[in-house]
């Protein structure tokens, strides 16, 4: 290069090698976990575990055997006891009176996942029957650890409420 651009070339190179460090570490970030509650893969597992018996209660629903869904997916935690029996049926009948409504279930999905804090776990899945969705919401929690810096991942997760809804403002 000639003397005349010369110090425009040392310029460049250096602004260019400077450039390319920034947006190497810029994209390195995004791989960081951010906030003080970031999800542990033994969190993400058991939600995985939770959603594998919402979606069988689901596919029992399905097929027409409301009874034991319930039976199966309360059986652990408060909802499931002898004191909630008579609750449990009222929601039991409930269910069956939207399929009599709406007509049958067509489809299921996931619609949302929310932690409250580390025990406790706000599931959401629209359940679409022939004539309108629904919304079901199921609150699940968990024994807190002994250490409040740890979460327990040996605990069950306890179905604790289980609410449906056919307004869809719940959504917004």
């Amino acid at each position: 290069m000639g003397r005349r651009y010369g110090h425009m070339y040392r310029f460049f190179c250096g602004t260019g090698a400077a450039l390319i460090c920034v947006l190497l570490l810029l994209s390195s970030l995004q791989f960081i976990p951010v906030g003080a509650q970031s999800q542990s893969m033994s969190d993400t597992g058991r939600e995985s575990d939770v959603d594998v018996k919402i979606r069988d209660f689901f596919d029992t629903l399905v097929r027409g055997n409301s009874s034991s869904a319930f039976d199966a997916l309360l059986r652990q935690g408060p909802l499931g006891s002898s004191d909630a029996a008579q609750a449990s049926t009222e929601l039991r009948n409930k269910v069956d009176e939207l399929q009599t409504q709406l007509g049958n279930i067509l489809k299921y999905e996931k619609y949302d996942t929310k932690w409250i804090g580390e025990d406790v776990l706000l599931i959401r899945y629209i359940l679409k029957y022939e004539h309108a969705p629904v919304i079901w919401t199921f609150t699940l929690y968990r024994k807190p650890a002994m250490t409040p810096s740890m979460t327990n991942p040996n605990t069950t997760w306890m179905f604790i409420q289980l609410h449906f809804d056919t307004d869809m403002k719940i959504l917004l």
